[in-house]
């Protein structure tokens, strides 16, 4: 992850430094990632007919299953909690090191750490859903 956060603190271009509006939405998006997430694995977790009991027998990947329906939920829940207050409380810093503006620096700091945890958010999700179908499958 901290690949992707140094290249997004590199390469993201200055429109997408825009954060105001992108906070603002993404809190909607964060929590229905986490509901939907939450809800499905104790779906998962209680059932109890023919197709669930298989799955919970296939005990290493039922493992994995689980391990990312984890990592999706905290990190659906880190990002939405942390854009909920960015977006919430705007705060302003006047300060200047050395002639280097501490707000513009914090701010692409930021964005940067929210792309690359949007961008495990994706991966993660993604491999959720793959070990779900894989479970299916067999």
């Amino acid at each position: 992850m901290a690949c992707i956060v140094f290249a997004a603190f590199v390469f993201i271009p200055q429109e997408l430094y825009d954060y105001h509006e992108l906070l603002k939405t993404f809190p909607s998006i964060g929590l229905g990632v986490f509901g939907f997430m939450l809800t499905f694995i104790a779906i998962i977790l209680q059932s109890d007919n023919k197709t669930i009991t298989f799955i919970k027998s296939r005990k290493d990947l039922f493992a994995l299953f689980v391990e990312y329906n984890k990592r999706v939920v905290y990190v659906s829940a880190i990002l939405t909690i942390t854009t909920y207050m960015v977006s919430t409380f705007q705060i302003q810093i006047d300060l200047v090191v050395q002639g280097i503006q501490l707000d513009y620096w914090a701010k692409r700091i930021f964005i940067a750490l929210f792309w690359g945890g949007l961008m495990k958010l994706g991966t993660d999700l993604y491999y959720f859903v793959r070990s779900f179908y894989v479970l299916l499958k067999e």
